[in-house]
Formats: C-alpha cells, structure tokens, sequence
C-alpha cells in the first residue's frame, strides 16, 4: 500500500482546516479575522475564499429575508443557471412560488395569475432552460416539473381563493404566508 508522506497529511489537513475556519467567519461576517487568517496562510491561501461572491450572495440573502424581496435572487438564479441546473436546485422554483405568493398578499389577482402563466407552468420557460438553449436566444421549454412541485402550485393556485390570505387559519396556507418562509428561503 501507497502511503502519502506525513507531511502532505499534515499541510492538507491543515489547509482544510483553514477553509473551515475560514468559511465559518465568512458567514458569521468575520471579515478582518479572515484577512489575518489569509495573511497568515501565505501564498497558501491565496484563492482560497473569494469574498466578492460571498458579499454578493450574503446580499441577495439580505434582500430576500430582511427586504423580503425576490427580484435579486431571481437575477442571481438566472445568472447562475448552469451551476443550479448541475445541481438539481429548486431554488427558482421557490423563488417564483413565493413572488406569485406575494402578488396574492397584495390582492393583485389579476397580475398573479399572469405571472403564474409565465413562471410556475409545466411549459415556462426557466433560467436553466434558457441557459441551455442555445443560439438565437430561444429560452426551451423547461423540463417538467416533479409531481411535489406540481402539488405546490396547487397549493399557491388555490390561495388566490382566499378573501383575505393572511388571515387564514388552514396551517398549510398560514405557513405560505408566514414571515418564517423567506429565512426558509434565504437558507436555499
């Protein structure tokens, strides 16, 4: 058996190490602790965390569950289609459930139902989709949706029954409207 020098264990180790260390002050906003941890890593460390992307993300997140606002993390999603589609997310998905959600809150029926056409329909054409079409810029159509998927939209569909949505007592409906679902989303 091959075994790797003690050493290569040692600074591989400790170069994860690092990271974990060095993501944990990321999300805990710990950015001058992590320049020294950098500084101190050397040429090591170069590269290894990439703040501009962490700052852009924690501030989609910030819009989404402080602002309560989708549109950011909607432009985010489009501009990283591939890497989403790669990974299975429904992050999109649930971002364009919740926008149609808050056209419900607002009783704009009318332009729910129209964004519902566009976005939550098995046919809708989805950032993955369009990122995958190819010349000319035709968005294809995006591949269907699971049947969970298909039930949520039931679910959201049926709220625009509601006189008042927020006022609802069903759970399933309270939790649609509740302000726990945006740190739900800001999680994906």
């Amino acid at each position: 058996q091959h075994h790797p020098p003690r050493r290569a264990l040692a600074t591989g180790g400790k170069q994860q190490l690092e990271r974990l260390v060095g993501e944990y002050l990321l999300r805990q906003g710990y950015f001058e602790s992590l320049g020294l941890l950098e500084e101190e890593g050397g040429r090591t460390q170069q590269g290894l965390f990439d703040l501009d992307i962490f700052l852009e993300c924690r501030e989609v997140e910030r819009q989404l569950v402080e602002g309560r606002d989708c549109m950011a993390a909607l432009a985010w999603c489009a501009d990283h289609a591939s890497k989403l589609r790669r990974l299975g997310s429904a992050l999109e998905f649930q971002l364009h459930k919740q926008h149609f959600l808050e056209l419900v809150r607002r009783k704009d029926r009318i332009q729910a139902l129209e964004y519902a056409s566009q976005h939550l329909s098995p046919t809708a054409p989805s950032s993955a989709a369009a990122a995958a079409g190819g010349a000319g810029g035709a968005a294809a159509a995006a591949p269907g949706l699971s049947a969970e998927q298909l039930l949520e939209i039931q679910q959201a569909m049926a709220t625009l029954a509601l006189a008042d949505p927020e006022a609802c007592t069903v759970p399933e409906y309270q939790r649609l409207f509740s302000v726990e679902r945006w740190v739900e989303l800001g999680g994906l």
